[in-house]
């Protein structure tokens, strides 16, 4: 019996200039090859975590179309809003306080005392990857 291919997905958050929408975005979609080959390569958890961290840095951190505004506001309500992209300022402004893709509430508090802009930070996709980085690497090592 010939064995089912395994398609993997990793879901961030980001914000998609052309709907002009916050959107579930698939890290993973067109990284199956590198995955399979990364396996194939590092048969150690940790290597293999430190080189999948790699390429991810590589490909979302710092780049201008991937970063967003995080801010936590009274009650620990979080709103999040895009760095660039915007003809009206806060006209894309979502609370995700609720959302289920990460704990946000915790990544914001932690991000926002890195930083000394008060009660905001400005974050991208490689953060809520790094955020939960062991998670992701098991999730790609195991299967």
């Amino acid at each position: 019996m010939a064995r089912t291919k395994f398609n993997y997905e990793w879901l961030v958050l980001d914000y998609n200039e052309a709907s002009g929408l916050f959107e579930a975005y698939d890290i993973l979609k067109y990284r199956q090859d590198f995955i399979k080959k990364l396996k194939k390569k590092y048969h150690d958890f940790d290597e293999f975590k430190e080189r999948l961290r790699q390429e991810m840095f590589y490909r979302y951190c710092g780049k201008s179309e991937f970063e967003m505004i995080i801010e936590l506001r009274e009650g620990d309500q979080v709103f999040i809003r895009p760095w660039v992209g915007l003809s009206k300022s806060g006209s894309a402004e979502i609370n995700i306080t609720y959302n289920n893709m990460l704990d946000w509430v915790s990544f914001a508090k932690h991000h926002i005392e890195k930083q000394i802009f008060g009660d905001v930070a400005k974050v991208d996709i490689f953060d809520q990857i790094d955020w939960r980085l062991d998670e992701l690497a098991r999730y790609c090592f195991y299967n």
